[in-house]
């Protein structure tokens, strides 16, 4: 019997604890309770211990006692096999019921769970690509960075040019001072050869009179006379040919030099105030590229910091998930906890069927309490999933109370 009293007790409290924790409908709970209790007034013949006499307001307070259980006669009218079967039997659709809906809602919640964490392992997928493609924007910017030294270069070329062309353009006016100098110098000597030619000729008329009068013997230097005053008279003749020329080529250099000079003049402030804009504006293109260049770092710098944030907020909604998941786990303790009890139920709607004496029945009545007691290891189950690993040996197995 005692046995039976404590299966009874462990069905009471499997129902209290399971149930309750499946937030079942109270009509399971209480039917769990009242089969029980049924089962305890039918088999042992024990009805609850009666409520001790509530004293009177103005009597004294007596010590608290214990009331010793006084063994009552069984009832004059007991419930019969038949209908103690079927209340089993509809316990047993209730409990099948509870495992139903514990089954359905586990597995939907673990559906939606699965959900989403398809979903934020996509995200994270995205993440992914997104930092991929920040990568290659980074590269973009190592490239755009190569291409504004590229660009630095060309305007230090481009200023080295202006330069160059100003020391051009004053070499080229140089060279036509001193082209009109050598033609002036050479104006110079032309007349210096036509007065030496004219000295030469009046040389030669005073050798031709000194010859006249030396009559037959300065015959030969008359005619020496004749020729180098020819000569003379040749010289003279070239230098009126060239005065001319000289004074065309000096007048064209000198016209030359002064449209270049006058065009110098004209262009030469407008020329440099347009390569100096250039210069300017080359340079403040330079500056702006160059702030580009560190906005557009620090924003890849910044959006790569956001994505990680995000990615490692995703990570956390997967751990988060997979706690989740882990914690619904528990359902299928509870689960565990009802298909024992509706294995119990079962066992005792079989021996409540065949009416046999209590006697024939103790033994199997203590063979399903060792199955029970074998079997039913609740918070172990709970520490295993909880991450805590199995108990020790030393511990009980039986944890109903």
């Amino acid at each position: 019997m005692r046995a039976i009293r404590t299966l009874l007790a462990g069905l009471m409290l499997a129902a209290l604890s399971g149930m309750g924790a499946l937030l079942l409908p109270p009509l399971a709970v209480a039917g769990l309770v009242l089969v029980a209790a049924v089962l305890t007034l039918h088999l042992t013949g024990r009805p609850p211990a009666p409520a001790p006499p509530e004293a009177p307001p103005d009597a004294p307070e007596e010590s608290a006692r214990i009331l010793p259980l006084v063994r009552q006669p069984p009832p004059a009218v007991g419930l019969s096999a038949p209908h103690l079967a079927a209340l089993m039997e509809i316990l047993e659709r209730l409990a099948l019921n509870a495992v139903e809906d514990t089954n359905r809602s586990s597995t939907d919640f673990i559906t939606r769970l699965m959900d989403i964490e398809t979903r934020v392992s996509s995200a994270n997928h995205q993440h992914s690509a997104a930092l991929a493609e920040l990568t290659q924007i980074d590269a973009m910017a190592e490239g755009h960075a190569d291409d504004r030294t590229v660009i630095d270069e060309a305007i230090n070329t481009a200023i080295g040019f202006n330069q160059s062309i100003q020391v051009e353009y004053a070499a080229s006016t140089n060279a036509l001072q001193e082209v009109e100098t050598s033609i002036s110098e050479l104006h110079k000597e032309l007349g210096t050869i036509s007065r030496i030619a004219k000295e030469i000729d009046l040389l030669s008329i005073n050798a031709a009179i000194a010859a006249a009068r030396a009559g037959e013997a300065g015959a030969g230097f008359s005619v020496i006379a004749q020729a180098i005053r020819g000569l003379a008279l040749e010289t003279h003749n070239m230098t009126l040919r060239m005065e001319p020329l000289l004074q065309s080529a000096r007048g064209t250099v000198q016209s030359h030099a002064a449209r270049k000079q006058d065009s110098r003049d004209r262009h030469k402030g407008e020329i440099g105030q347009r390569l100096a804009d250039q210069v300017t504006l080359l340079e403040s293109m330079r500056v702006k590229l160059r702030q580009l260049a560190t906005d557009y770092a620090a924003l890849i710098e910044n959006n790569r910091a956001d994505v990680e944030h995000s990615q490692q907020a995703g990570q956390d909604v997967e751990q988060a998930i997979r706690a989740a998941m882990a914690t619904a786990q528990y359902g299928d303790i509870i689960r565990q906890q009802i298909e024992t009890i509706i294995g119990c139920l079962k066992t005792l709607r079989a021996v409540s069927e065949r009416g046999a004496p209590l006697a024939e029945t103790e033994p199997e009545l203590e063979r399903l309490l060792g199955g029970l007691s074998g079997g039913y290891v609740m918070d172990s189950q709970r520490r295993a999933h909880a991450g805590g690993g199995p108990g020790t040996p030393e511990e009980p197995q039986v944890e109903l109370f």
